[in-house]
């Protein structure tokens, strides 16, 4: 009998797996493939190494345009490249790391038979295992449309394109969240013509209106085509194209490329688990789970991408540390997600923390929000990189609601804003810190500044502090 048997070795499983072996528990860790997960194979990792190549490539193009200068870039160096981050990072990720750490781990495919009880097919052998807690980690995969004709085809996921030894010259991505835009600057910068196809006009849906719309103009001028308000009808094959065939404003469009990249959205991992014969809740393709994490039977919990929502892989390490206590110490802490950022890596990112200022309007009164153009920060002016913006959307007394933010390493210049969200402080404080000059994080004390300019220009108490300040120096 073991104490916990996780399911799933990504980074939820794994997380989940650390916390059980370091607190003395007998954990069982059952991953069906290899460990890592969908962010070490197929996802986080691999891409942000190609980011950074594709923005190589870039920065050569833009910074050499008037010189004749020659130069080679070559793809395959670049996932060569992406193949050693993934050599050197599974390692943390291994079966023999865990096995140091106390943890049992088996390649094998699960089946429930009841609340407490599994069975394990590996090669060759099959395994019957009791466990007093089941921790459900399988995560998610691409969710491929119903579109007509789409079966046919040898289209493209990112599992498939992260396998590619040679680009295609043209391609069609269908979706335009953050896989399919990440991926459309990646291989546009890569010489690959890319077509993105949109239902609609804006990209990145959950996105700042202004963020999103100042992005969409970034990509065209590096020279991706969006096809807007698109309704799709039916894929064929033609020769040696992939022909795409919708409306456009009810006026017939073909859209023809080498290739097709599907990136229209995610769906868990729950096939063949059997959860239907014992009574887990699922709703839409994943996992039903309550504030605790716990599904609808008292001994199971679900973490990360299979219970949908945030999916990402810190997202997935913060409730794996919220199931393992609310499971092992019966504690009662509660998911809460409105404090935890999360990023776009494109070039520049995108930074987003909390409610947009459409989502403040709604639920707050006397909403006030600062923003800031890069423009206005002297380390982005001399780096010729000033196309982007921070927004800090805040309540009427100051305190942050949501923060958002276009600019070359968002993610870092902006994170202590998440600090100042989560420990309820003002914006101001933002400002009292001293920022090193000329640094990129200079955007961050400049745009929360103007919550003092502001102050400063309206405020009766700054009269008297001014009028203070002269008695006491004629003193």
């Amino acid at each position: 009998m073991y104490d916990i048997v996780v399911i799933g070795g990504g980074s939820a499983g794994l997380s989940m797996a650390a916390y059980g072996a370091n607190f003395g528990f007998k954990v069982l860790l059952i991953e069906k493939e290899k460990l890592g997960g969908d962010c070490l194979w197929n996802g986080c990792v691999p891409t942000k190494s190609l980011v950074s190549s594709s923005k190589i490539v870039n920065n050569i193009n833009k910074y050499t345009k008037d010189l004749k200068a020659s130069w080679v870039f070559n793809f395959l160096d670049s996932r060569k490249r992406m193949l050693k981050a993934q050599e050197q990072i599974a390692k943390n990720d291994s079966i023999e790391r865990f096995n140091s750490l106390g943890v049992e781990v088996i390649i094998g495919e699960v089946k429930f038979l009841d609340e407490t009880k599994l069975e394990v097919q590996m090669k060759g052998e099959k395994r019957i295992i009791d466990s007093k807690k089941i921790v459900i980690a399988t995560g998610s995969s691409p969710k491929i449309p119903n579109l007509k004709g789409l079966l046919d085809i040898d289209y493209l996921t990112n599992i498939e394109l992260l396998k590619l030894k040679e680009l295609p010259k043209s391609i069609i991505i269908l979706g335009s969240g953050p896989i399919g835009i990440e991926f459309a600057q990646i291989l546009n910068r890569f010489n690959v013509d890319v077509k993105v196809v949109l239902r609609g006009s804006k990209i990145l849906k959950k996105e700042e209106k202004i963020i999103s719309k100042k992005l969409k103009k970034i990509l065209e001028d590096e020279g991706i085509e969006f096809i807007e308000n698109f309704k799709q009808e039916e894929i064929k094959k033609q020769d040696d194209k992939i022909l795409l065939i919708g409306k456009v404003d009810d006026k017939d469009y073909i859209v023809e490329a080498q290739k097709i990249l599907v990136a229209t959205g995610r769906k868990g991992n729950i096939e063949n688990l059997g959860l239907e014969n014992i009574g887990v809740k699922t709703n839409k393709g994943y996992i039903v789970v309550d504030l605790n994490l716990r599904t609808t039977k008292k001994n199971i919990y679900a973490i990360g991408d299979v219970i949908g929502g945030m999916q990402f892989t810190h997202v997935a390490s913060y409730e794996a540390r919220l199931a393992f206590f609310n499971s092992m110490y019966n504690l009662n802490q509660k998911r809460y997600y409105k404090d935890i950022p999360y990023a776009t890596y494109c070039d520049p990112e995108i930074f987003h923390l909390g409610l947009t200022e459409l989502e403040a309007l709604k639920e707050y009164k006397g909403v006030k929000v600062y923003e800031l153009s890069l423009e206005e920060v002297d380390r982005f002016i001399a780096e010729d990189n000033t196309n982007g913006l921070i927004r800090i959307i805040c309540d009427k007394n100051g305190y942050i609601l949501g923060a958002h933010g276009l600019l070359e390493d968002a993610t870092s210049i902006l994170q202590p804003v998440v600090y100042a969200m989560k420990n309820k402080k003002k914006i101001g404080s933002l400002s009292q810190i001293v920022y090193p000059y000329p640094a990129k994080s200079e955007a961050l004390k400049n745009v929360t500044d103007l919550y003092w300019k502001e102050f400063a220009s309206k405020g009766m108490i700054f009269d008297l502090v001014k009028k203070y300040g002269k008695i006491i120096n004629k003193k």
